[in-house]
């Protein structure tokens, strides 16, 4: 799933699990167990809305999370 050039979606339970990731790696585990930094993984834990900067794999990346049916 590709986000406009460079862009990419991360799809993730409410519990945090990453259902999918363009980093095979990630498929399957919990945001708390991935180097992702503690940004992202505070904002997907508490289902923080909005916009977000993040980092993961040494890339500081920008963001923007959002709910996905019920």
């Amino acid at each position: 799933y590709v986000l406009g050039d460079t862009g990419f979606y991360i799809l993730t339970t409410k519990a945090g699990q990453i259902m999918y990731h363009p980093v095979s790696e990630y498929i399957n585990r919990n945001v708390a167990d991935t180097d992702m930094s503690d940004s992202f993984k505070n904002a997907v834990l508490s289902r923080t809305l909005g916009r977000l900067e993040y980092t993961s794999h040494g890339t500081h990346s920008h963001g923007y999370l959002a709910p996905v049916g019920d």
